[in-house]
């Protein structure tokens, strides 16, 4: 999660991409768009690569070939939760769901 967001927010900073869409533009790329822009970035897929493969669930990544972009964005959708404690406010759990 850190990564991607480490890699969107050098989009919007990288004069680069910013000419190449436009700074419009690239608040309004597409999910194949960004799918493609984290996916270029080597040390993204790398972690995405690391995960799968300490993971002990069986997902649609284990046959994905990581030189490859993926064929359908939703692969990299997921959603974190935590539950907190509402009397002090500490994190005393938490998940990530992932597509599998």
């Amino acid at each position: 999660v850190e990564e991607g967001r480490r890699i969107i927010s050098n989009i919007y900073n990288n004069m680069s991409i910013n000419e190449s869409y436009g700074e419009e533009e690239c608040l309004l790329l597409s999910d194949e768009e960004t799918c493609s822009i984290l996916w270029s970035d080597d040390n993204f897929r790398a972690k995405v690569k690391s995960a799968v493969f300490n993971s002990q669930e069986v997902s649609v990544w284990h046959s994905h070939n990581f030189d490859l972009t993926p064929n359908n964005p939703a692969f990299l959708n997921h959603a974190m939760m935590s539950v907190v404690d509402l009397c002090n406010g500490d994190v005393v759990g938490f998940c990530e769901i992932a597509w599998l």
